[in-house]
């Protein structure tokens, strides 16, 4: 059985590959904030340019 997603679901930090939960923005692990994709909501390291899942641009 499969649980549903929700806004809490966990996700991984684009800098030290650690558990998180969206929408927390902080990694608890190396206190760095991430950036979210606001198209697909993918957790972003803050120097790309675009999404490396979507290719949205950041704003």
């Amino acid at each position: 059985m499969s649980e549903a997603k929700s806004d809490s679901e966990a996700c991984r930090c684009p800098y030290c590959d650690a558990e998180m939960e969206k929408p927390d923005p902080i990694c608890k692990a190396c206190a760095l904030t991430i950036v979210v994709c606001p198209i697909c909501g993918k957790p972003l390291r803050e120097e790309l340019r675009e999404c490396p899942e979507c290719g949205t641009p950041r704003t």
